[in-house]
């Protein structure tokens, strides 16, 4: 049922994005906010619904690592809003630094920690080939975050406005450190395995996520943000769809286990604390 609203879900991105490529380039803005504001809401009322689908899971207590991606996505969904007020109705085309950013960059904290507490989970699977790549990950996010952050810092200190140089310094860096760990559960996670499915999928909405950011500095740097904007918000909505694929198919995993949420210390999600008290029990 899930793999069917998934496909669906993504049909109606690549119809919508179809749409906005031969559209008026006039509306393009306002159409891909709009879309960016209804994906995130989307997905932080999915977030809801599965955080109360893995509380039951795990036995009526809470999963305190899920509480962080919800938290995450609901400060993102309240940027994304105010973001697309000052698109929509105060018809400000790339409004840059807004009151938006301080609560984008306050969702970065939340994300980081579920992702490091994800490969923690993880770390007992990671092999020595994968030391490597997370040595690759690194270096690759140096150089995104020093090519990305130097030369946005360099044009805006020209213009002398300081607040707008932390804030573009402040989004390649938190990128770079969630990349990290986004492409080491990639690698790690089991293809394939129910229980670990939406860890790939969540890691691809960062990947994506970053990827929009590096675009979104890009154009603000050569001076055609204005014109691209709603190129770059194509990619965030992918990003949404993609957490919200993730999501479901999470929530899908706890629905088809709920009646066995007892011998959860087979599912390698579960707390350590769960399946000790798990174990005192029998």
């Amino acid at each position: 049922m899930h793999k069917y609203v998934i496909f669906s879900l993504y049909g109606l991105f690549v119809a919508f994005t179809l749409f906005i490529i031969f559209y008026h380039a006039f509306s393009r803005d306002l159409l891909t906010s709009a879309g960016a504001m209804i994906s995130a809401g989307s997905a932080s009322v999915l977030s809801i619904l599965v955080l109360y689908s893995g509380t039951k899971f795990h036995g009526v207590k809470v999963d305190k690592n899920q509480i962080f991606i919800v938290i995450g996505i609901w400060l993102w969904f309240g940027a994304e809003i105010i973001f697309g007020y000052y698109q929509i109705w105060l018809k400000i085309e790339a409004p840059f630094p807004s009151l938006a950013d301080p609560i984008y960059l306050a969702g970065y904290a939340f994300f980081t920690y579920y992702l490091f507490r994800t490969l923690k989970i993880l770390s007992q699977e990671i092999e020595r080939e994968v030391l490597i790549l997370v040595s690759l990950a690194v270096a690759v996010s140096f150089g995104y975050i020093m090519n990305l952050s130097f030369g946005v810092a360099q044009l805006i200190s020209v213009e002398n406005e300081i607040l707008a140089m932390v804030v573009s310094v402040s989004y390649p860096i938190l990128d770079g450190l969630l990349l990290v760990p986004a492409i080491v559960i990639l690698w790690s996670a089991k293809k394939g395995d129910s229980s670990q499915n939406h860890w790939v999928m969540i890691s691809l909405f960062i990947v994506l996520n970053a990827v929009g950011d590096l675009g979104f500095g890009y154009s603000a740097y050569i001076g055609t943000l204005n014109e691209e904007m709603w190129l770059w918000d194509i990619l965030f909505i992918a990003g949404y769809l993609t957490l919200i694929a993730g999501l479901l198919w999470q929530n899908q995993y706890y629905s088809q286990n709920i009646s066995t949420y007892h011998n959860r210390s087979n599912y390698i999600g579960a707390s350590k604390e769960n399946n000790s008290n798990e174990n005192s029990m029998n």
